[in-house]
């Protein structure tokens, strides 16, 4: 029987647990330089959006820079942001409850 199963971009086996490629991607990732950069590296932490705990919190001032009509200035309040969320991987709770 096997024991372990990819599927859809998690490892399965007892429990639910990201792909080391996937996460090695979200702490490559350069800091992004304009609004589709900034969205590539989104789209990289969404599909492990529920388990990173307060990730609206986490990543309300990147969000900032993608409103309609927002100047592109990536400051003081943009670097933090991006550097926790860069290493929220490694906070990640693939915990047993978490199991289909």
């Amino acid at each position: 029987m096997q024991q372990d199963v990819t599927f859809l971009g998690y490892r399965l086996k007892h429990g639910i647990h990201p792909l080391d490629e996937k996460i090695q991607a979200i702490r490559d990732a350069p800091t992004p330089c304009n609004t589709q950069e900034l969205r590539s590296f989104l789209g990289l932490l969404h599909y492990y959006w529920k388990f990173i705990h307060n990730v609206s919190k986490l990543l309300a001032p990147l969000h900032l820079l993608l409103r309609q009509g927002q100047r592109w200035v990536w400051s003081k309040d943009q670097e933090p942001a991006f550097l926790r969320a860069r290493a929220a991987p490694d906070i990640l709770d693939f915990g047993s409850k978490h199991r289909f």
